[in-house]
């Protein structure tokens, strides 16, 4: 699902406006189903004193390995059931969407681009 770096940046030259955003924010607006919560539950005290409690997340958790293909593949399904009301923007949705992953931004970060 992920372009390759050479697309991107083809993209990013064709177009006289481009924007970011954290994709932090967006993790928190996509929905796990309910079947699937407790494969992300937390277990919490405040001292070892007291009884477990366990909270169970809801959303995509930022910082799990599925978090970026869940939130690409969140962003192709709301292209393709908003098409018919939305065709300019769910062809952008399909064509000029990058998620550039933590670890793929911390090795870039590590080695200058020759």
């Amino acid at each position: 699902m992920q372009p390759l770096l050479s697309d991107i940046i083809t993209l990013f030259r064709r177009f006289p406006y481009v924007f970011s955003c954290d994709i932090m924010q967006m993790f928190r607006q996509i929905k796990v189903h309910p079947d699937d919560w407790c494969y992300q539950a937390v277990l919490w005290r405040d001292n070892p004193g007291q009884p477990l409690k366990t909270y169970l997340l809801t959303t995509v958790t930022y910082g799990t390995r599925s978090a970026p293909y869940l939130a690409l593949r969140t962003l192709a399904q709301l292209a393709e059931d908003e098409s018919a009301g939305f065709p300019k923007a769910s062809e952008a949705l399909t064509t000029s969407v990058f998620v550039m992953t933590s670890a793929l931004a911390h090795i870039l970060s590590q080695k200058p681009l020759p």
